[in-house]
C-alpha cells in the first residue's frame, strides 16, 4: 500500500474534518477585530486551532502503530470506525432538537483589540475542541494512517498533510485577508453572515452524511464489508 492510496482513503474523512464553520468564524472574528499586527494575529489564532489537532495526531500515530489490527484484530479498527460514527449522530440529533433558544444561547468570541496572543491560541484551541465534529472526523484518519504499511516518514508526512486540510476552512479567511487586503473586510463580512445564516444546515448535514459513512464503514466489526 502505497501513500497515495491511503490518501485517497482517509481524504472524505479529512475534507468533513475540514468543516469547521465555528472556528472559521472566530477567525474571521480575529481579522476583524485586530488593528495591527492582523496577519500575525491570525497566524497565531491559527496556531492555537492546530494544537488540538497535533495532540491528536502525534499520539495517535504511535498508539494505533502499536495495536496489532490485522488479521485478527480488524475488529478493533472497525469499532473506531463505529463509534465515531454514533457519536456524529447522537450529536446530528442533539443539533437537530436544538431549540431557537439554545442556539441564542451560544456564546461567541469576546475579542477586543488589544488581545495578547496567550488568549487567540487559547481561542484557537477552544473553538477547534468546540467543533468537536472536526476531531472526531481526524481520528479515524489518524487511525487509517497509523494502521497502514508505510513506514515513519511516509506517515509523518502524511499527518501534516491531514492536518494542513483539516484547517483549510479556518485558514481561508487569512488568506482571503492577506490576497485582497482592500475588499477582504467585505467579503468576509459576507462569509461570516453566509456561515452563521447556515451554521445549523451545515452542521447536521455534515453529521448526518459522516455519520453514515463511518457506520458502513465500521459495519465491518459485525462481518459486513463496507
Amino acid at each position: 500500500m502505497n501513500m497515495y492510496v491511503v490518501f485517497l482513503q482517509i481524504l472524505p474523512l479529512l475534507l468533513g474534518a475540514a468543516i469547521s464553520p465555528v472556528a472559521a468564524t472566530g477567525m474571521i472574528t480575529v481579522l476583524a477585530t485586530s488593528n495591527k499586527s492582523t496577519i500575525v494575529k491570525g497566524f497565531v489564532y491559527l496556531l492555537g486551532a492546530t494544537i488540538p489537532l497535533l495532540l491528536i495526531g502525534i499520539p495517535g500515530i504511535f498508539l494505533f502503530s502499536h495495536i496489532d489490527f490485522a488479521p485478527k484484530n480488524t475488529v478493533v479498527s472497525s469499532w473506531i470506525d463505529l463509534v465515531a460514527g454514533l457519536v456524529l449522530l447522537g450529536l446530528a440529533v442533539r443539533v437537530a432538537l436544538k431549540t431557537k433558544e439554545d442556539k441564542a444561547k451560544t456564546t461567541k468570541p469576546d475579542l477586543h483589540h488589544d488581545q495578547s496572543y496567550s488568549k487567540l491560541i487559547a481561542l484557537g484551541v477552544a473553538l477547534m475542541i468546540t467543533n468537536f465534529s472536526t476531531l472526531v472526523l481526524f481520528v479515524p484518519a489518524v487511525k487509517d494512517i497509523a494502521i497502514s504499511s508505510l513506514d515513519t516518514a511516509q506517515k509523518s508526512i502524511l499527518l501534516i498533510i491531514s492536518i494542513v486540510i483539516t484547517l483549510l476552512m479556518i485558514f481561508t479567511p487569512l488568506l482571503i485577508f492577506i490576497l485582497l487586503p482592500k475588499r477582504s473586510e467585505k467579503i468576509l463580512s459576507s462569509l461570516k453572515s453566509l456561515i452563521n445564516r447556515h451554521m445549523r444546515e451545515i452542521t447536521l448535514s455534515l453529521l448526518i452524511v459522516f455519520g453514515i459513512y463511518l457506520l458502513i464503514k465500521g459495519f465491518g466489526v459485525f462481518g459486513v464489508k463496507a
